[in-house]
C-alpha cells in the first residue's frame, strides 16, 4: 500500500508535480493494499520477566483442621495421649489448640500444645487420675 511518501514517489517518478494532475480513481488504486503472505512462524519466546511483588494476605487461605477425637481413659491414671491436626499439603501452620470432644477433659493436664513440624499441631494431655473418660480435639490453623 502506498502512503503519503509513496504517492510522492510515484509523482517525482513520473513528473507530476502535485497528486492533483492524477485522476481520483488512480490514486485509490495506488492505496490499495495487495495480497497479503501467509502468516511466519512464531519467535522465539522471551527471558521470563521479574518477579512480581507479593500478594496481600487473604483470609480466604486460611483453614482449620482438627484431627480425629481422642479419647483419654479414665484408667489407667496419669497417662498420656496424644492427638495431631495436620495441615493440607502444602499448607503451613500459622497457629492451633485443642477443644474438648463431647466428654471434656477433667483433671488433666495439658503437656504439648504446639506446632509440630511446618504442617501440623500437636496436643499432648495426661489424665490426673479423674476416674473419667474424656476425649479432645487438637486443631491446626493453615495458610496457603
Amino acid at each position: 500500500m502506498l502512503t503519503g511518501e509513496g504517492i510522492l514517489a510515484a509523482l517525482a517518478l513520473l513528473r507530476f508535480t502535485s497528486k492533483h494532475q492524477i485522476a481520483p480513481a488512480v490514486i485509490k488504486q495506488l492505496e490499495k493494499a495487495g495480497p497479503r503472505g501467509a502468516t511466519g512462524p512464531a519467535g522465539v519466546a522471551g527471558a521470563a520477566g521479574t518477579p512480581g511483588v507479593a500478594g496481600a494476605f487473604s483470609a480466604s487461605n486460611v483453614t482449620t483442621v482438627s484431627s480425629a477425637d481422642t479419647t483419654i481413659p479414665a484408667f489407667p491414671a496419669d497417662q498420656t495421649v496424644e492427638a495431631t491436626a495436620t495441615c493440607p499439603a502444602g499448607d503451613t501452620v500459622i497457629g492451633g489448640g485443642f477443644r474438648g470432644g463431647s466428654t471434656p477433659p477433667i483433671d488433666a493436664t495439658v503437656s504439648t500444645d504446639g506446632p509440630s513440624g511446618t504442617n501440623a499441631w500437636a496436643v499432648s494431655i495426661t489424665d490426673d487420675n479423674s476416674g473419667a473418660t474424656a476425649d479432645f480435639f487438637a486443631e491446626a490453623v493453615c495458610a496457603s
